[in-house]
C-alpha cells in the first residue's frame, strides 16, 4: 500500500526507530562490562550444617551435699574409712552416665592434678572428673551390697598414674573384654570424686592418700606418646600400599585400600599424624615442602606405588566438603579426625582426601587450599554413576586457606578488554549515527526530487 496523493510515496512499515535501538545497544553493552567486571560469589558450604546442640537434663545424677557432707578426709584416721552411704550414693547416681551426660557434667579436657586435690580434697568434692594409668591387678574385684541398683554390681580396682600416683576407683561394670597384653592394661576411669583414701594391707604396697573416683566404667587406653620426631618405616609398613599392575590390569597388596580414616586408627595412622603435628609446630622459619602433586604423570607414580609412605608433599587445590568425628582412644592426644575433600585443577574433577587429627569446619566450597602433607597409602572409594576411584591419601597436621595475589597482567588484559569493548560500543555508535543521517539525507533528497516533479512548467493552452 502506498499513501495518497500529496503523501511521502515510500511503504508504510511498521518497527523501532533508531534511537530505540541505540539505547538497547548501550544497554547491552553496560550489561556486558558490568557482568565482567562483578566480584566473584562464591557459595556457602552446604555440606556440613551446623550440629545442634541436644540439651542434657543432669537432674537425675544431682548429688545429695547432705550425704556428701559425712565423708571425712581431713585427717589421717578419717581417710583409713570408706563411707558406705556415701560411696552406695555415688554408685547409684554415676550407673547411667554417658559421654553426654558426662559433659553436661562439666567433665574437664585435662586430666585429674592430683597435687592439687590433695592440698584442697573439700573443693573437688563430688566432682565429675578422670584419669588414666596402668591396672595393678589383672581383675577387678566385685563387692557385694555396695551397689544400690537392683541387680547391678560394683566393681573396685586400683591403677597408677604415669606420676606413680595410686587411683581407687569403682565402677559398675567389669574389664572391657579385650585388654591387649602389650598395652600393659592401660585404663581411662571418669567418676565423682568421693575422697581421699589410704589403705594398709599385707600383701599388697600401702596406697596413701589415693584419690577415690566413683563411675559407670573403664576404657582401654594407652601411655601418652611424646611427639613424634622422626617416622618409623617400620611402623609405616603396617598399612599396605595398594599398587597397579598396568600388564595384569589389576590391583596387588589392595587390603587396606578400602578402609577410611574411620576405619585406620591404629599405630600407623597416629604415628604419622603426630610427625605432621611435630613439624608444623616446629617449623618456625615458614619452610615449605619442595614437591607440589599437580598432575596425571604424579598420580601415575602414586598408584605405581613409586612414592614411600611419609613422603613430603605440597598441596594446592580447591576445597570441596570435610566430614569429622570424635577420634577413638588414642596415644597421640588426637580428639578429633575430620576427612577432607579437595580438588587439584590439573587433574580436573578427581577429588583427593586428606584426613587430619582436628575437627575441620568454617570452609566454603572452592576456597583455595595451599599446605603441607604426607602421603598415607592408596584409598579406593564409591562412585554413584560409575565404577570405583583410586587415588592417593594425605594425612596432615592442618590446612590453610590460599588468598591469591592479584597479577599484575590480569589487571592490564581485564583493562584492554573493556577499552575494547568501549571502543566497539561507540564504533556502532557512530555507524549507526552516521546511518541514520544517511537515511534522513536521502529522504530528503527524496522528497525534494518529487516536489520539484510535480511543481514543473505547465503546457500551454
Amino acid at each position: 500500500m502506498y499513501r495518497g496523493e500529496g503523501q511521502d510515496r515510500f511503504p508504510a512499515r511498521p518497527g523501532v526507530s533508531d534511537q530505540v535501538k541505540l539505547v538497547f545497544v548501550g544497554l547491552l553493552l553496560g550489561g556486558l562490562i558490568t557482568v565482567y567486571l562483578w566480584p566473584e560469589r562464591k557459595p556457602e558450604n552446604p555440606i556440613e550444617p551446623p550440629t545442634e546442640l541436644i540439651e542434657v537434663d543432669v537432674t537425675p545424677f544431682a548429688l545429695d551435699s547432705g550425704i556428701l557432707a559425712q565423708i571425712e578426709d581431713s585427717d589421717p584416721e578419717g581417710r583409713f574409712q570408706l563411707e558406705t552411704e556415701p560411696l552406695a550414693h555415688l554408685m547409684g547416681k554415676s550407673y547411667n552416665i554417658t559421654p553426654p551426660v558426662a559433659e553436661a557434667l562439666d567433665l574437664p579436657a585435662k586430666r585429674l592434678d592430683i597435687a592439687a586435690l590433695r592440698a584442697d580434697p573439700q573443693s573437688y568434692r563430688g566432682k565429675y572428673l578422670w584419669t588414666k594409668g596402668r591396672l595393678v591387678d589383672d581383675e577387678l574385684q566385685a563387692k557385694d551390697n555396695v551397689h544400690p541398683t537392683p541387680r547391678a554390681t560394683a566393681f573396685r580396682g586400683t591403677l597408677i598414674t604415669e606420676a606413680g600416683d595410686p587411683v581407687v576407683f569403682y565402677v559398675s561394670q567389669p574389664l572391657p573384654p579385650a585388654l591387649p597384653d602389650d598395652r600393659e592394661h592401660w585404663v581411662r576411669v571418669e567418676g565423682f570424686f568421693m575422697k581421699l583414701y589410704s589403705e594398709t594391707l599385707f600383701d599388697t604396697p600401702d596406697v596413701l592418700d589415693a584419690p577415690v573416683l566413683v563411675g559407670p566404667r573403664i576404657d582401654r587406653t594407652y601411655a601418652d606418646w611424646g611427639p613424634v620426631r622422626q617416622l618409623d618405616p617400620n611402623i609405616l609398613s603396617q598399612v599396605k600400599i595398594a599398587r597397579w599392575l598396568k600388564d595384569d590390569d589389576t590391583w596387588i597388596d589392595d587390603e587396606d585400600m578400602k578402609s577410611r580414616v574411620w576405619d585406620s586408627q591404629d599405630t600407623p595412622l597416629w604415628h604419622l599424624a603426630s610427625y605432621a603435628i611435630h613439624r608444623r609446630e616446629a617449623n618456625e622459619t615458614g619452610e615449605r615442602h619442595q614437591e607440589t602433586f599437580g598432575n596425571n604423570k604424579q598420580y601415575e607414580l602414586y598408584k605405581f606405588g613409586d612414592y614411600e609412605r611419609g613422603s613430603p608433599v605440597r598441596l594446592r587445590g580447591s576445597f570441596k566438603m570435610t566430614r569429622w568425628f570424635h577420634a577413638d582412644v588414642n596415644p597421640a592426644g588426637i580428639a578429633y579426625w575430620s576427612a577432607v575433600w579437595m580438588q587439584i585443577p590439573r587433574l580436573g574433577g578427581k577429588l583427593i582426601p586428606i584426613w587430619i587429627p582436628k575437627k575441620i569446619e568454617g570452609w566454603n566450597v572452592d576456597e583455595s587450599l595451599d599446605f603441607d602433607a604426607y602421603y598415607f597409602k592408596n584409598l579406593a572409594y564409591e562412585t554413584y554413576d560409575g565404577p570405583d576411584r583410586h587415588t592417593p591419601v594425605f594425612v596432615a597436621a592442618d590446612i590453610d586457606r590460599y588468598e591469591a595475589l592479584p597479577d599484575p597482567i590480569r589487571k592490564w588484559v581485564a583493562g584492554a578488554f573493556v577499552l575494547v569493548l568501549v571502543m566497539v560500543g561507540l564504533l556502532f555508535f557512530n555507524m549507526a549515527r552516521r546511518s541514520m543521517r544517511e537515511t534522513e539525507a536521502y529522504k530528503s533528497k527524496i522528497i525534494e526530487r518529487r516536489r520539484k516533479r510535480r511543481g514543473g512548467p505547465q503546457q500551454a493552452t
